[in-house]
């Protein structure tokens, strides 16, 4: 039986011994979620699910009713999730429901219980309505990180006037330290509060869940992370002379930046994981010192240690050790991980990644920057 079907079954009787009251839609996802044991690959969509009006409607009706919002419910699925999580759902739903919503196409496609799982097409474009119903689901957290940015940039400029800059510190390696001590606090006794406050597929988009946002650029998903990407950051910004209001606005905002379409990705696909850190701003100061370094012609490097003999690490030295190092530990994670959506081609999974979305950010702003640059130098000409 497969899983979809069981949960299906059990909500039946769960609806018949009379518990209908009791299973708002957190209790609901909580047993669904408890249900699942390893599998996390539901996850995300069963909360999605399980707070949805058409199927808490569909929950209190019957007869001609309950089969017209079930119908309305899987058409609005099936925009969203892969033909692989939608016959997971459509079980669940047949199950407890009685009705037969297995046999009618949607999105396009015949939909059968037995078909086999096809692989996404890698040409067709993805649908612009699921992108936008995300967005609207994600859109509190997004406002609320944008306004944080903000409040950082501000709380900066304080900082930095009242304690930081009488002790010669700058804005880079007031980052880097804040960074540091959030994974200390992790790892101590007294850490498990902000362990279990990693931002997930399934909480962005949850209502009530919206301040994980604010925690997200903060909070690694692994300790290697976090130690490759402080070390770079080490190597990216230690001579940094920006204020730290404008290195904590520009973290954040990059942060959140490429943290957008790496979730949007995963909901769609149906993918659970925790999401956050510094990897995609890491990612973007790559991508902008190697793209410069490509399109000028010339070596960017990059000086760390004292004044007379500094170590000199070029950008396309720091591109490889980082995309090394990011697509072993993605390789593992994926492997280890065998819980997730089978019919995943391996540019969905990469372009869930905030990582690689800071590389494409930061390789954009650099050939903008060039051209820029480029303009800049012809107009002086043209106007003579």
């Amino acid at each position: 039986m497969r899983i979809g079907q069981q949960l299906g079954d059990e909500l039946r009787l769960w609806l018949e011994a009379g518990e209908r009251h009791q299973l708002s839609s957190q209790a609901l996802a909580n047993r669904w979620i408890d249900a699942l044991g390893r599998d996390d690959g539901l996850k995300a969509p069963l909360r999605d699910l399980a707070a949805r009006p058409l199927f808490l409607q569909a929950l209190r009706v019957s007869g001609p009713s309950r089969r017209t919002s079930l119908v309305q419910l899987r058409q609005e699925l099936s925009q969203i999730y892969t033909p692989a999580v939608m016959r997971e759902l459509v079980a669940l739903l047949e199950g407890f429901s009685g009705e037969t919503l297995s046999g009618e196409a949607f999105s396009g496609e015949a939909f059968s219980r037995d078909e086999p799982v096809r692989e996404p097409s890698r040409s067709a474009p993805a649908p612009i309505a699921p992108t936008l119903h995300q967005l609207r689901l994600l859109a509190p957290g997004i406002a609320l990180s944008a306004g944080a940015a903000l409040v950082g940039m501000w709380l900066g400029h304080e900082l930095e006037r009242l304690v930081f800059r009488g002790w010669g510190w700058n804005g880079s390696v007031v980052l880097i330290l804040g960074l540091a001590l959030v994974e200390i606090a992790k790892a101590s006794p007294l850490g498990g509060w902000l362990r279990g406050a990693n931002l997930s597929s399934g909480d962005a988009g949850r209502e009530g869940e919206s301040w994980r946002w604010l925690l997200a650029p903060w909070l690694h998903p692994s300790l290697p992370e976090a130690a490759l990407c402080l070390l770079l950051l080490v190597v990216l910004l230690g001579p940094s002379p920006l204020p730290l209001g404008s290195v904590v606005l520009r973290y954040l905002l990059t942060s959140l930046a490429a943290l957008i379409p790496a979730l949007l990705i995963a909901r769609r696909a149906g993918l659970e994981r925790a999401w956050g850190g510094s990897a995609g701003v890491v990612g973007a100061l790559i991508g902008l010192g190697a793209s410069l370094s490509l399109l000028q012609g010339r070596v960017l490097v990059y000086a760390l240690g004292g004044d007379e003999t500094p170590l000199q690490v070029p950008a396309w030295v720091l591109l490889l050790v980082f995309t090394t190092a990011e697509i072993i530990r993605t390789t593992v994670s994926w492997e280890r991980d065998g819980r997730q959506p089978q019919d995943l081609n391996r540019r969905e999974r990469l372009l869930s990644e905030p990582w690689i979305w800071g590389l494409i950010l930061g390789t954009g702003w650099g050939g903008i920057s060039w051209l820029l640059n480029q303009v800049e130098r012809i107009m002086p000409t043209a106007g003579s």
